[in-house]
């Protein structure tokens, strides 16, 4: 039986990732890791890869080579367009509302450019936003965000719960921990999340 590409692929990356610490004989320091441009080339990759894939491949690249959540966040968002996590957390509007709302007010962002962004229709994304400013009127005040989400993770997603999920798992957070963050419960975020493993598996 053939290996799909995806697994190919993944196989391929751990198979870089097995001989990069193999020839250091050492644990690589985040430093180090971060400036490998191998592994910057690899990092790229797995971002476009099923978050299955990418969950399995993060652990991994966490385990074998000592390097944190936060080390690993800020690796895969260099370069990225970053959302504060904080704007999920507001119940008055959908997650894509309360992110168009984002895009547009705080980042200066056009309905196209959004559109083009999350690879959504032009129409969908004039309606979340016209639906934003009806329930939430007030921008977006954040000083400082907890945590940044890059916004590749809900590129051409049909529900964007599910990928935010998914990418504060692979960063270790617990079902709680999102909850609290995302405020909404607890039996949703692991419903949530265990429909988004068996979707992407």
């Amino acid at each position: 039986m053939v290996n799909s590409p995806q697994i190919q692929q993944k196989e391929l990356i751990l198979q870089f990732l097995g001989n990069l610490k193999t020839q250091k004989n050492e644990t690589v320091s985040a430093v180090e890791f971060a400036k490998n441009k191998a592994v910057l080339k690899i990092v790229e990759t797995i971002k476009n890869e099923k978050e299955s894939v990418l969950i399995e491949v993060l652990e991994i690249i966490k385990n074998q080579f000592n390097i944190s959540s936060d080390d690993l966040a800020k690796l895969l968002m260099s370069n990225e367009i970053l959302v504060p996590i904080e704007i999920f957390a507001e119940r008055k509007l959908s997650l894509l509302q309360s992110l168009v709302k984002y895009l547009r007010e705080n980042k200066n962002n056009t309905n196209k450019k959004i559109s083009d962004l999350l690879i959504k229709d032009n129409r969908s994304i004039w309606l979340a936003y016209e639906k934003a400013k009806q329930r939430k009127a007030e921008v977006f005040t954040i000083t400082k965000s907890e945590l940044n989400v890059p916004l590749l993770i809900f590129k051409g997603k049909d529900s964007l719960l599910g990928p935010l999920v998914l990418y504060l798992k692979s960063l270790g957070f617990s079902n709680r921990n999102i909850a609290e963050k995302l405020n909404r419960g607890e039996t949703t975020i692991s419903t949530i999340y265990r429909r988004s493993l068996q979707k992407n598996g």
